[in-house]
Order: structure tokens, then C-alpha cells, then sequence
């Protein structure tokens, strides 16, 4: 039951957040990035996380936030994070999370499965000027949607990098 009732909020806060999203800013210059990734969608991750190395940042200008469905209690000054962060009104305990979302970043890259309303929730309420998904991802988050598997290493930075470019990002 109390899951169903997160299910509802997180569906109600991403429609929230989608309405006040201020789309000014969408063409700014790649200075800082944040990823999300559930673990569970992505069995190996490391190419994903040198995507920052790959556009030339420095480390503390890249953010990673990390989603497993299967934690049960989140590790402190751990960048995971799982259902139990959040509230029964989908409202986030985690400090972390909180940081990830309301910190501005200028590119944000969505590495999950469109059926997880949490993820989708937390990538509609980010701070991000630009939104980069793949595959199934929600059309009404993202502003660019690779047909890419994430999961291809050699596709992911080379397609990443290459509309990051088109779209004079970097």
C-alpha cells in the first residue's frame, strides 16, 4: 500500500516539476555534469563514470548519484541510494539525493529504465539546464534521447560526446 501511495507521489512530483522547469538556460556551455544511474539497469558501469574524463572535466565538476532497488538501508557518505530514502509522500530523506537534485548543473545524463517512477521523478526535479536520456526514456524529462544501450561502451561516450558537439555544449 505504501508503495503504491510513493508511486503516486513520485508521478505527482515529476508532473510538478516538469510545470515550473525553466527552460532558459537549456544552451549553456558543458562546465558540470551529473549522472544517475540504477545499478540494476547497468551491470557495468565504469565507462559511464569516465564520461566526465572523456569531456574533459575536472572530477569535482562531475556528480554521480547511484539508485539499487535492492538496498535496504543507505550507507552514510555513500552516493547510493534506494526506495527507503524517500518518504511515504515521495518527499527525500537523503541528504544526498536532496544535494543531487537541487544543485544546478548544466548537463544531466539519466542512465535508467523509463518504468522507474522514482528515477524519472528525481530527473524531473533536478536542477539541470539540459537532460540527456536513453532508449525508453520519458520524452517529457529529457531534451535529448540517444536510441543507444548504455551498456555499449564504445557508443555511449563516442554518440554522448558527438551531440554534445552538435549541439555546441562543448
Amino acid at each position: 500500500m505504501i508503495k503504491r501511495i510513493k508511486t503516486y507521489s513520485f508521478k505527482k512530483k515529476k508532473e510538478k516539476s516538469l510545470k515550473k522547469r525553466d527552460l532558459s538556460q537549456r544552451n549553456t556551455k558543458l562546465e558540470t555534469l551529473a549522472v544517475l544511474i540504477d545499478v540494476n539497469y547497468v551491470k557495468d558501469k565504469s565507462h559511464i563514470e569516465s564520461i566526465g574524463a572523456a569531456l574533459k572535466l575536472d572530477e569535482n565538476k562531475v556528480q554521480f548519484l547511484y539508485f539499487d532497488k535492492t538496498e535496504k538501508k543507505a550507507v552514510p557518505d555513500s552516493n547510493k541510494f534506494s526506495l527507503n530514502d524517500f518518504k511515504w509522500n515521495g518527499n527525500v530523506m537523503n541528504y544526498r539525493v536532496k544535494d543531487f537534485i537541487e544543485n544546478p548543473v548544466d548537463v544531466f545524463i539519466g542512465v535508467f529504465s523509463n518504468q522507474n517512477e522514482l528515477l524519472n521523478s528525481v530527473s524531473a526535479q533536478s536542477c539541470a539546464r539540459f537532460k540527456i536520456g536513453y532508449l525508453d526514456a520519458d520524452q517529457e524529462i529529457f531534451d535529448l534521447i540517444l536510441n543507444i544501450n548504455p551498456e555499449d561502451e564504445k557508443l555511449f561516450q563516442s554518440e554522448t560526446i558527438k551531440f554534445l558537439k552538435i549541439l555546441n555544449k562543448i
